[in-house]
């Protein structure tokens, strides 16, 4: 839930910089197939990334009322690589918004995008039986700070 308040409020910021809000970026990401890949695609770069591991352990143990400031600046560093992105992509594919895209191309986008971004969709994922181990997990963070 953190990360989920975390990387909405990120990618309405990073939206409505101008770069970005005066395109059609709002358009596409209006979108609810397009938002649910983008989120799909964050929670599991968070969740898969060996870089991403101090916030996984700061986060995991306890819910905030409110998107936490430094996992919205994490999330901001994802927005950057694929925002701009799949922009170009949907509006390519689309023709300039003319023709709706297919969800097979959506799968083969959003799926060549994961593995540019070094996930799967069928690795380590939340709340199935591929999930983290929190107590290794956090028992890992201590070994390497130590």
């Amino acid at each position: 839930m953190n990360l989920f308040k975390s990387l909405k409020r990120e990618l309405n910021k990073y939206l409505e910089l101008p770069t970005h809000a005066n395109s059609n970026a709002p358009l596409i990401f209006k979108k609810q197939m397009v938002r649910m890949y983008v989120y799909q695609l964050a929670i599991l770069w968070f969740y898969q990334r060996k870089d991403r591991r101090p916030a996984r352990v700061d986060f995991s143990s306890s819910l905030l009322k409110i998107a936490s400031p430094r996992l919205v600046d994490d999330a901001q560093v994802f927005f950057q690589k694929i925002v701009t992105r799949i922009k170009t992509w949907y509006t390519q594919e689309s023709k300039d918004f003319t023709v709706e895209i297919t969800s097979r191309k959506m799968d083969a986008f959003f799926t060549s995008l994961a593995t540019e971004l070094g996930v799967d969709f069928d690795g380590a994922a939340p709340f199935t039986p591929r999930s983290i181990d929190w107590k290794a997990e956090r028992a890992g963070s201590r070994s390497a700070i130590a």
